[in-house]
């Protein structure tokens, strides 16, 4: 799991209406009575900034983010002490990616194992006689958080064997101190915009550099309700024994949200929506910012979590910052 710094939320979260906020119940499930998860009201940090798909580490140094493609650079992050900042401008944390890799490096996330700092992302494959443009996740390592990242071997840690495209991977700590790999599969062999059912799929890891296993669906888009046939940037958190997966769905437009649900013991579990498929919407847009997404959340204080995403703000995608309460047995 990622390095935590435990803070007090409350001190440091200005009151900033920007997103709506519901309630999250496991109890509409009728699985853990009287739990839920309470997000505090985001507050957008750094306005002006394109940094989508933002992955955060804590450390005992501060806070580091990092963010899909932008700005010229393969894979941006900048540093803070607090959350909400001020944030340094970003550097490129991954200038030189391996020969397999086309562009496109979206979806980073950073975890330390060991003496390491892990980096893993997606990104279009160069072409290869086989297929042009689909994404595959790849993994590099650094002895700082603020890299630079140097890639782990000469070929991607997953590629999907029936050539769709997978994205935004996540790596989570499991109750016996084991790790398992997420990812979204965005799209089928034809490229992106071409017709398969998306999915979040998750794998154990060997180490911090293989898998081993057979691979879990926990999530399917469902085309007839807000997630529009899109499930999309996992994170996971756990709480009380079990695994909780937020998801970005829907198309990029005011319908666009963060929605969540219940995966029981293990990350590899099939995950149930909640309350029921048309509801399941921790953050939504509101007031004309719309694709609220990309959330990452890592532990901040005893019960509660930091979430870090995005929200569309004109031409770029603006960081927030939030505060998620889980409240049970």
């Amino acid at each position: 799991m990622r390095s935590v710094n435990p803070r007090n939320p409350r001190a440091s979260v200005p009151v900033r209406s920007v997103l709506r906020l519901l309630i999250v119940c496991v109890a509409a499930l009728g699985l853990l009575g009287g739990c839920y998860f309470s997000p505090s009201v985001p507050t957008r940090i750094q306005p002006g900034q394109n940094f989508p798909d933002p992955g955060i580490l804590a450390t005992t140094g501060g806070y580091y983010r990092y963010s899909t493609n932008a700005y010229g650079m393969n894979v941006p992050m900048s540093h803070a002490t607090s959350p909400t900042g001020a944030w340094s401008w970003p550097v490129d944390a991954f200038p030189n990616p391996p020969s397999w890799v086309l562009g496109h490096i979206w979806g980073p996330d950073v975890v330390k194992i060991d003496n390491y700092y892990y980096l893993y992302y997606s990104a279009a494959i160069a072409w290869d006689g086989s297929a042009f443009g689909e994404h595959a996740i790849g993994v590099a390592r650094s002895t700082s958080p603020a890299g630079p990242f140097t890639a782990v071997g000469p070929q991607p840690l997953y590629r999907d064997p029936q050539h769709r495209g997978v994205i935004d991977p996540e790596v989570v700590g499991g109750l016996a101190g084991e790790r398992y790999l997420l990812w979204s599969v965005d799209w089928g062999p034809g490229g992106f915009g071409s017709s398969v059912n998306r999915s979040i799929q998750s794998q154990r890891l060997a180490s911090p550099t293989s898998r081993t296993g057979s691979i879990g669906t926990l999530l399917t888009a469902n085309r007839n309700t807000w997630e529009n046939g899109v499930v999309e940037a996992p994170t996971m958190v756990s709480a009380g024994g079990n695994f909780y997966l937020f998801y970005s769905g829907g198309l990029f437009s005011q319908n666009y949200a963060t929605g969540y649900a219940y995966c029981g013991g293990s990350p590899l579990n099939a995950c149930l929506r909640y309350p029921n498929d048309d509801t399941p919407v921790v953050f939504t847009g509101w007031n004309g910012l719309t694709n609220p997404g990309g959330v990452d959340m890592v532990p901040f204080y005893y019960g509660v979590w930091l979430a870090i995403g995005h929200v569309q703000v004109g031409a770029n995608r603006e960081p927030y910052v939030s505060y998620v309460t889980w409240t049970g047995p």
